[in-house]
Order: structure tokens, then sequence, then C-alpha cells
């Protein structure tokens, strides 16, 4: 195929469909790329496609679980700073001092549990988590699991009739793949 010029540009063979291993997370606000490689080892082609925060959130956040037919209320990722990358659209409206005591609950676990967690105004009793890692929460029949990556945090907010394990699933994993992405 020529291009502009005369300059000779590669043609698309057949292509692979991507792992989730295949995923690489560049530029300055670490939008997703997935890379995909031409079977044809003679010849280089790769095409880059993007994808959004919101996908995750969508895919993967707000998916049905297990099969079952629930969701997750509401789910966000957002940066360590507190802004938000994606979220689901009953995800609460938080104010910057109740993200600012999450991320310290990360850096100084237990900090939360005398005062409770607070997001959009509601407040979770906060339960066993990780250390610097997980963070989880009840409230009534509800609750809530964070998951902090590198550079990430991961949240899931849940009503009944899913129970917490389903939400913490849901959460942590995802979080952990962006942990092994070096995310």
């Amino acid at each position: 195929m020529e291009a502009v010029d005369g300059e000779k540009t590669a043609r698309p063979h057949h292509h692979t469909t991507p792992s989730p291993s295949s995923f690489l997370f560049t530029s300055l606000y670490l939008t997703p790329i997935s890379i995909f490689q031409s079977r044809n080892l003679n010849q280089t082609n790769v095409i880059v496609v993007k994808m959004s925060w919101q996908t995750y959130v969508d895919d993967h956040l707000m998916c049905d679980i297990d099969g079952s037919g629930q969701h997750l209320s509401s789910a966000a990722i957002t940066g360590l700073d507190g802004t938000v990358w994606a979220q689901s659209a009953k995800f609460p409206q938080f104010k910057p001092e109740e993200m600012k005591a999450i991320c310290n609950e990360f850096d100084n676990a237990g900090t939360l549990a005398p005062t409770g967690l607070f997001l959009g105004g509601a407040k979770y009793m906060v339960l066993q988590g990780e250390a610097g890692a997980v963070i989880r929460g009840k409230k009534g029949a509800g609750g809530i699991c964070i998951k902090k990556t590198g550079q990430a945090m991961v949240f899931g907010l849940y009503d009944e009739p899913v129970n917490p394990g389903q939400c913490n699933m849901v959460v942590e994993r995802l979080g952990d793949y962006l942990v092994d992405q070096g995310m």
C-alpha cells in the first residue's frame, strides 16, 4: 500500500485478540492502551487502540457478578490525589476532605476506625481490611470496598442482595490486575 510521498505503509493483517496481560498504560492521565500485533512475523504491524478508564468501571466493576444478575450499586476509579478517572452514574459526590481521610487511612491504618469512613456524606463503619491495600466498610445492608494500587484507588459500593464478599471480589480483582500492570 502506498502512502503520500511514496512512503510504504504497512497493511494490517489478521490480529490477535488482546489478553489482559497485553494492556499497557501510558500518558499523563494513564490512559490504558491495548497493543494488537500481527500474526505475520515477517512484517511488524502494531495498531494502538485507546481504551478509557470508563470501560473498566462499566465492564469490570459494574458487571454482572458471577452470572447472578447482581451488580454493585456504584463504582469508581480515582487517582491517589482524589481526582476521578471514571465513575458509574450513581457514584456519590464526595468532598475533598473525605478523599484525604481515605488516603490517610491507606498510609496510616486505623485512623478511620474511631470516626468511620465518610463518602458522599454517608458514614461507613470500617471493617477489617488489608493495611495499606484494602479498606472495607459497612453501612446497614450495604457497604464499600476500596483497593489501593500504585497510582489509583478502585471503589465499589454495594447494597443487598449483593454481599460483602461479592463486592470485595469484584473490586480487589480489578485492583490486583492494575497492580500487576504496574498501576
